[in-house]
């Protein structure tokens, strides 16, 4: 019994020969479904990404629990780094000596160097600097600045370990290519009084102190003890030296095998609180019976420092 073709039918017969344009050819079409190339409507392949892994997909699950649910500014460090193709900025980028970035001339390191009086930048040569080599990641901007202000202001110990752990890895090259012993090394982290810790609810320099720990293979040593003065963001230059000098004092001295302080902070934007900590360093290392080399180390360094009333310095 045959069925009556001369109805309505949808969708309509095609004569014979005649194919889609958006259909892909029979040999595209033929491709086996598992591992397949997809084709677009005019018969290109199209990318296919690779699919995550069950450890990024958990890693991705925990990060949306910690945005969406616990209110964090971002997620894990990593894979946000990743994501923005952040990279710590290379040694030859900033200067060894004093930490601001460089401007296109060549620096020498004071640790490899001679003669320390030919070492630094233009900025730094004429200028007594406590320390004796300075250590970064990169400049206060962008995905670094971001993190840094998480960490203090979220509560967020995770975050700043982590930022301590890159810390960690330059540190340790530095202490390589210098041939010093970690072993004879303790790192310090930039003290904090217990009043604004307890206002912050965390202590952002001893996080980031503790990734710089495990990296490196320093122990950490919290030998400063600070009194409590307002905050350095309401100061200009002169009013930020003044407000922390003499904020800092050493609790006891130096351990006997001691031969290397890395004093650690989250940000230089003009040095004033790097200086007060090894002014207050100063005569626990002057009474030790090692001589003592002294490295500063922070995530972030200020690329200019606006003042109250609108003023930039470098």
């Amino acid at each position: 019994m045959q069925q009556n073709q001369s109805g309505f039918r949808w969708p309509p017969a095609r004569p014979a020969g005649e194919t889609d344009a958006a259909e892909p050819p029979p040999a595209m079409a033929m491709q086996p479904a598992t591992g397949a190339p997809r084709w677009g409507p005019l018969g290109e392949p199209l990318a296919i990404p690779q699919p995550l892994t069950w450890a990024q997909r958990w890693r991705r699950c925990l990060r949306e629990v910690e945005v969406y649910w616990l209110a964090m500014e971002g997620g894990d460090f990593a894979l946000r780094a990743t994501e923005a193709g952040w990279q710590p900025e290379s040694a030859a980028s900033f200067c060894p000596r004093c930490g601001t970035t460089s401007q296109g001339h060549e620096t020498l390191d004071p640790l490899l160097s001679p003669d320390p009086a030919d070492t630094g930048c233009t900025l730094c040569r004429e200028q007594a600097i406590p320390w004796a080599r300075f250590v970064r990641l990169g400049a206060y901007d962008g995905l670094l600045r971001r993190a840094i202000l998480e960490t203090k202001f979220s509560r967020w110990k995770a975050l700043g370990h982590t930022l301590g752990l890159e810390l960690g890895k330059r540190v340790a090259g530095v202490m390589a290519g210098a041939g010093l012993d970690p072993a004879r090394a303790i790192i310090i982290p930039a003290p904090m009084t217990r009043w604004r810790f307890l206002m912050r609810g965390v202590h952002h320099t001893r996080a980031i102190a503790g990734g710089v720990s495990k990296a490196s293979g320093v122990r950490v040593c919290e030998l400063l003890a600070r009194r409590h003065r307002p905050s350095q963001t309401w100061f200009s230059r002169p009013g930020r030296s003044a407000n922390v000098a003499g904020a800092m004092y050493s609790r006891r001295g130096l351990p006997a095998e001691t031969e290397t302080v890395i004093l650690v902070d989250d940000v230089k934007t003009t040095g004033a609180t790097l200086s007060e900590a090894c002014r207050a360093l100063r005569k626990a290392i002057k009474g030790h019976s090692r001589p003592v080399t002294l490295i500063a180390a922070t995530v972030a360094v200020s690329r200019a420092f606006r003042g109250p009333r609108g003023t930039e310095t470098p």
